[in-house]
């Protein structure tokens, strides 16, 4: 998709049947033993966050400029919640058991209930929020950005329980 540009995030299900695929303008679902596209979105801007809920039946997309993450039916491409933000989100993950979602929008980072959009907790680190995840049994939130530091905060309370400084801008954590 040259028309497209440049892929801006891409993300397996945890099937490995499904493979999400955003670019500047759209949004593409592969069937992956036949890479044909099965669902496509036109988008206003580049999702920067593109997920699928470990259990597959969700996604979540934000938007570049876009102050939401948007959470999807994997199936129906229904929209069921819409999580609102005050500044443009840049980041979000779902939780390992796909109940919660944690986003960074501006040096603040929400985690939210995924079906409901209620605000589980918030948190705030020194530099605009640029990547998110969870621990693998949930119980920790790693983020990092632009202030150069990689964060750990306890998913339930929001508390800060580690940092680490680096040498650079936080991309990616994991």
């Amino acid at each position: 998709y040259e028309e497209d540009g440049a892929i801006v995030e891409a993300h397996f299900n945890a099937q490995g049947d499904r493979f999400l695929v955003s670019t500047a303008s759209r949004l593409l679902m592969y069937d992956v033993p036949s890479w044909e596209i099965i669902d496509e979105r036109w988008l206003f801007a580049p999702s920067r966050a593109v997920s699928f809920s470990p259990d597959g039946t969700r996604i979540a997309t934000t938007s570049g400029g876009g102050l939401a993450v948007y959470i999807w039916a994997a199936q129906t491409g229904e929209e069921i919640t819409r999580l609102s933000h005050d500044h443009s989100v840049d980041a979000a993950k779902f939780s390992p058991d796909s109940k919660f979602v944690v986003s960074g929008s501006g040096n603040h980072l929400y985690i939210w209930e995924a079906m409901t959009g209620t605000v589980i907790a918030q948190m705030e680190q020194s530099g605009a929020v640029l990547s998110v995840g969870f621990s693998p049994d949930g119980k920790y939130v790693i983020s990092g950005g632009k202030d150069e530091i990689a964060y750990i905060w306890d998913a339930k309370t929001g508390k800060e329980i580690a940092r680490s400084e680096l040498n650079g801008p936080v991309y990616a954590v994991a």
